[in-house]
């Protein structure tokens, strides 16, 4: 099966991953200018390089809590050609995976919060959740 790159990262004590192919780079936290009447996981925007990004706290997107730690990083990541930051805890760096290697998150009738997750893998005895970007910046979910 077809070799699949992703990025790994931690919000809390969780390890997460997007496919490579989504992510732009990797910047180091900046200040963060805040927006008026926007949802609480928005927590405002960056100037990246004369670019203006609008940065998600990815923790409280997904409902996880973060760590009080303040190495965070901002994951800076590309759809429909729009640039988006996600704050996290730490970059751990590329997983290489077979997609054979990918585990389903329905289980039965019991389906494991589709909408922000694609899949699953288990690594040595972690579990690594497969995030579903698109899900992640809709405003509908």
């Amino acid at each position: 099966m077809d070799q699949i790159i992703l990025v790994s990262f931690t919000i809390g004590d969780n390890e997460y991953a997007l496919d490579i192919s989504e992510v732009q780079e990797v910047v180091r936290y900046q200040e963060i200018t805040p927006l008026p009447r926007v949802p609480d996981y928005i927590l405002g925007v960056i100037n990246l390089r004369g670019k203006i990004i609008p940065i998600i706290d990815l923790g409280k997107r997904i409902g996880v809590e973060s760590s009080k730690e303040n190495s965070k990083k901002i994951i800076i990541v590309k759809k429909n050609n729009e640039l988006y930051g996600l704050l996290v805890d730490k970059v751990k760096g590329v997983l290489k995976v077979s997609g054979d290697e990918i585990e389903d998150v329905r289980y039965g009738d019991l389906r494991l919060s589709e909408k922000y997750i694609k899949g699953l893998i288990r690594k040595d005895n972690n579990i690594i959740i497969i995030l579903n970007l698109d899900n992640i910046l809709s405003s509908e979910v």
